[in-house]
Parts: C-alpha cells; structure tokens; sequence
C-alpha cells in the first residue's frame, strides 16, 4: 500500500493533541511524566553504605497525584512475609510505588521505550468504517460514550462520542480524502493479568535484588527501575514488553495496517538492558536510554549527562551531595553546555561586530555571555539572551522545513530538546551517527546563520527591554499548586526542574536513613497544618525525616 505523505493530517493530529494537553491542565489533570534518579554503591560512598535517589516528576497541584504512606503488617495476598515499607503512593494504589522497606530501597522513571506504534489502516471505498486487514474487509469496533455536560444553569447535558477500534486499536485520527484511518497499538492493550499490581507487592515485600528482578519481569508499560539495599547490592532494569517487530520496517513511521507489519512477539526480559552491581559503581538517569545500542529518544543533548558527570567525579559521596545533585541538575540549563559555544562564535561574527545598531548593546551583552555559567537564576541577562537566541536560531534553520511546529505555538521541552540535538547534528555532522538528511541551513555558512540570529536577539530585546542590557534578566516564575479544582497553595518562587516527590535514602545498618519532601503538603484540606506544611522545605531543597519504625513515631 502507497501512502501519500500529508503534513496536514499531522499537523491536525498535532493541534488535538495540543488542544487535549491544554484542555487537561487547564482541568488539573496531569500531562508531564518525566522523572530523574541515581544509586551508589558502598565502594563510591563516604560511608560505605549504599544510596538512592528517587525524583519522579509528575507536575504540580493540590491536591497532590502522589500522598505519603507507611505500610506495616503481613504481606498480604498471599499472606508470605511481612511488610515494613514507606514511601510513595497513588489514591487506590494498595503498595507503596517509590520508597524503602527495612532492607531496601527502590525508585523508577519513565522508560522512553519504543513500544507503541501508529498503523496506517486502509478503508472501504464505500464504507468509512470498514478497513483492509490480511486480505479481508472488516469492521470496526464501534462504543458510544455518554459524557453529562454540565450547563451554565446547573442542568447536564448528555454528549455521545462514538469511540471505534480496530485490530490493532483505537482510531485517533481520519484522511478520508485518501481513505485512511490512524490507529495506536500499545503491547499492554486487553491484557488483563494485573501483573503490574504484583510487581509493585514484590518490591514492597522484597529482601534481594533477585526479588525485585522478579517484580520487575512483570511489569508491561516501560520503565527504568533502580534499587539499592544494606547488603550493598545495586542494580538496574529496563522494563516493558518491547515488540519484536518486521525486518526492514522503519520504525520512526507509521506502519502498514494491512497485515504485513505485525509484531512478532517481544523481546524477552532477560535480554532487556539491566545490570547488577556495575564495576563504575553507580548508575544515573533521566528519562535517557540505558545502553549505547538500546533504541532512545533522544541523541547527544539529554537531561541526565550532569547526574553522570557528578556521579563519575567523585568516588567519596555523601549523602548530602547526593542531594546536591538533584539541586544543581534541577537548576541547570544542560542544552547550553552543548550549544552556548556557538553562541560565542556568533558574538565574535563580522556582521554582528560591524552592526551599527549593536555596537552599546553588544558591548554590555558580551560580559554577561562570557561569564554565564548555565546556572538558571533570577534576574541574569544571560540566560535571557542565550534562550531567546537559541529560539530564534532553531526557526532560522527549520521553519522552512519544519514550519508547522512553530505555528502558534510555543516549543514544549521535548520538542525543544529534539530540534536541539538535530541542530548539533546540522553544526556537526561529521560526529553524528545519523546524519542530515538536507541542507538545513539552505547552502550558507554556519557562522552566518548563528550571527543571524544573534543580531535579532539583541534587537528584539533591546525593543522589548529597552537599551539597559542589566535589566533583561527574567523573574522567578511560579509553581503552580493551585488546580484540580481546590484551592490554591503558596505558590513556590522558581520553576525548577525536579521532582513532584523527592526521596533520598542511606542503605545504613541497623536502621536506613531516609528522607523526602511532597510538596506542598500531606493534606488537601486548606484548614490543615500539614497542607502547604513541605512546600518551604521543598523551596529550599531540604527533607524531611522518613520514618518508619515505630519507636521513632512516638
């Protein structure tokens, strides 16, 4: 089968998509899933125990998608054990999700696994819902949702949405004009085993890695996984049923729906990235592929290359550096570690020199440029000229190629991050592993293009700031806790990068040292003390005490 490629029907799937993530905030709902983590070994740690950090991102609201639990008592289901365990949990979720018992820790983060696919599914010249399917016509699963509307004056109004499905799943978008439909297959659909309630009961319960691997084997949707314990063990596991699919196909396009891209099973776990007390003694991670030859998301520029430059510097960690780790990554601006350079061959460009309407302005913006140190702050004329040139540098080379994701819109960080890398790879291309498929930059010379861009960031800011470079610094930006339909909390003073909760614990013996922090608070009831009660401590990236025995609740 022939498809015509048609940005349109992308660019339509992009606005709904947009319009569902802006409709979800504005709801409370969470739309950001990101999350960080690391883990030392006794031989790197000052005092020669294990340690974990734990830093799922998730957004901020109140009430909160994450509360505190402690669990203690038989290990229930099956009645096997007993269960001592404190940490992290979802409302309804019976386990604890991110926390410690009292012989191990455990963290996860999103695995950024490849396990999805869009099908292309061919339709009925006659029948709109009717598609080709291994030589046969068949039909589509048809359910109509009932959605009460509430009206203006109090009445509910009944909406009905026809939701259909085909082999491979539900229909997320429509070309009629060429008789297509767009289907997503995720490897976790009508599996009704509710392996990953287990899985989660296995860590709570678990006394050895060997423990925790078996929980991990359960688990469908991907995830990196992460455990420390007093034995001194670590280790680390990818997780997820990744499909095995058709030799040849492409994965980074939509597959045929016709029958001939089916997957063929999934890659068994034990040959899934996974590794047990690692001879560099530590393992590190934000949301980047675990291994060199694992399928990843993104290229060169990813968020957790800080996390493992601290962690490799230092063979003596404490448990207050690794706390220091979540603060300095969680303020950095890691994309200008890679590409700030070429900002300073912009400054030192003729045309920016002999611009005669920049000779004041770029005099007083080179001595902030020189001296930024990535370091996101109030109020640093830097960080501003450098994210409005980077902007700009990123339309100038791909607005003509990829224009429609720039319209109306601004950049999420994924995108961003994306289009950063593609831009290494434009101003590098004898280093990357995949190269440019055209002349993004349309046959002129780099250093032209980044001078471009430099000239109208001084401009534009010296139109929108006026002509005193000192005063372009940004504000603090607020963190917002005050959706999901409650009342807002004090709100915090930056938008950092970190965690929705934040763990982190020293595998000691007798008694483990941990502590966390659940901004704002425990409560969603504003008479409580313990409704906005974390948020300072969160502010200043303090923690508090985890504790979990119960001579320490007395």
């Amino acid at each position: 089968m022939l498809v015509k490629a048609d940005h349109s029907v992308l660019e339509e799937m992009i606005d709904d998509w947009g319009s569902t993530q802006a409709f979800a905030e504005e709801l409370g709902l969470y739309t950001k899933w990101g999350s960080n983590a690391w883990v030392v070994a006794p031989k790197r740690s000052a005092s020669g125990n294990a340690m974990l950090f734990g830093g799922p991102m998730m957004g901020f609201s109140t009430p909160q998608i994450a509360y505190e639990v402690h669990l203690n008592g038989p290990a229930y289901l099956d009645g096997n054990g007993s269960m001592n365990v404190i940490g992290m949990a979802f409302a309804g979720v019976p386990t604890v999700l991110i926390g410690h018992n009292d012989t191990m820790a455990w963290t996860t983060t999103s695995g950024g696994g490849n396990v999805s696919d869009t099908y292309i599914e061919k339709l009925h010249p006659d029948d709109q819902y009717r598609y080709l399917f291994n030589g046969e016509w068949l039909d589509m699963q048809k359910r109509t949702e009932i959605i009460k509307v509430r009206q203006s004056d109090g009445s509910l109004k009944e909406v009905k949405y026809d939701v259909y499905r085909t082999v491979h799943g539900p229909v997320i978008g429509w070309d009629l004009d060429n008789r297509l439909a767009f289907t997503v297959k995720h490897p976790w659909w009508r599996d009704y085993s509710y392996n990953i309630g287990k899985a989660f009961l296995e860590f709570n319960r678990a006394r050895s890695v060997k423990d925790f691997e078996y929980g991990c084997s359960l688990i469908q949707s991907t995830h990196n996984f992460f455990y420390a314990d007093q034995k001194g063990d670590i280790a680390y596991y990818w997780v997820g049923k990744y499909p095995i699919r058709a030799p040849g196909l492409d994965e980074r396009l939509p597959s045929l729906g016709t029958g001939e891209n089916e997957w063929r099973g999934f890659v068994p776990f034990k040959d899934h990235p996974q590794s047990v007390n690692p001879a560099q003694g530590y393992f590190g991670n934000w949301n980047n592929k675990p291994a060199d030859d694992w399928p990843g998301l993104y290229g060169k520029i990813f968020w957790g290359h800080r996390i493992l430059e601290r962690l490799a510097q230092d063979d003596s960690i404490t448990l207050q550096e690794m706390e220091s780790i979540a603060k300095g990554t969680g303020t950095d601006d890691f994309i200008a570690d890679y590409l700030k350079p070429y900002l300073k061959i912009a400054v030192q460009h003729q045309s920016v020199k002999d611009n005669p309407l920049l000779q004041k302005t770029l005099t007083e913006a080179m001595k902030y440029i020189q001296n930024y140190n990535h370091i996101l702050g109030e109020g640093n004329p830097a960080e501003t000229i450098y994210e409005t040139w980077l902007n700009l540098l990123i339309q100038e080379v791909f607005a003509d190629d990829l224009g429609f994701l720039f319209k109306d819109k601004k950049m999420d960080e994924t995108t961003m991050l994306v289009l950063a890398n593609l831009l290494l790879r434009v101003f590098e291309p004898e280093t990357a592993s995949v190269k440019p498929s055209r002349d993004y930059l349309n046959g002129e010379p780099r250093d032209v293009v980044l001078a471009r861009a430099l000239q109208k960031t001084l401009l534009m800011l010296e139109l929108q700031k006026g002509a005193d470079v000192s005063k372009w610094g940004q504000k603090f930006r607020a963190l917002d806790f005050g959706d999901a339909g409650s009342i807002p909390a004090r709100r915090g003073k930056y938008v950092s990068v970190s965690g929705t909760y934040m763990q982190v614990v020293e595998l000691s013996k007798p008694v483990i040292n941990g502590r966390n922090v659940l901004p704002p608070g425990q409560s969603e009831n504003p008479n409580s003390p313990h409704y906005n009660d974390q948020l300072e401590l969160y502010e200043n990236w303090q923690y508090k005490p985890m504790r979990y025995r119960r001579e320490d609740l007395k």
